[in-house]
């Protein structure tokens, strides 16, 4: 039994890490972009704000396997997983605003100016990747 290949391998994804890394960074960027956009003042609440939708994509795209190699599948499908994983995130986001009673204190504009910037960034990053 020592290390024996047999013919069926799991063709892991050796940079799913880097992946997921990126797609923190292009959150972060994102409302960064957008809060300069309209001019807001960043402050704690936003950094929580992007937490919870940092922490909310990470599960969702882990629950649709978007970091798995996506050797045989089709481009429209990366496109349409990880815009539902961060469609599901804003909803996470917008619910914790709701409950917390914290909406007022953000920006409309400046959060769907992220949201949107966000979906452009990770389907720019999903383009660029060479693990399709």
């Amino acid at each position: 039994m020592g290390n024996t290949k047999g013919m069926i391998q799991n063709n892991i994804n050796t940079f799913a890490l880097f992946y997921r890394m990126a797609d923190i960074v292009v959150i972060a960027l994102s409302l960064t972009i957008a809060i300069c956009i309209y001019n807001a003042t960043y402050n704690q609440q936003y950094f929580i704000m992007f937490l919870v939708g940092t922490i909310a994509y990470s599960f969702v795209a882990e629950a649709f396997s978007l970091y798995r190699s996506w050797r045989s599948g089709y481009f429209n499908e990366i496109v349409f997983y990880t815009f539902l994983s961060w469609g599901m995130a804003a909803v996470v986001i917008l619910t914790y605003l709701f409950f917390t009673k914290s909406s007022e204190t953000f920006s409309r504009v400046t959060t769907g100016i992220w949201f949107a910037i966000t979906f452009l960034g990770l389907i720019g990053g999903d383009m660029h990747s060479p693990c399709f």
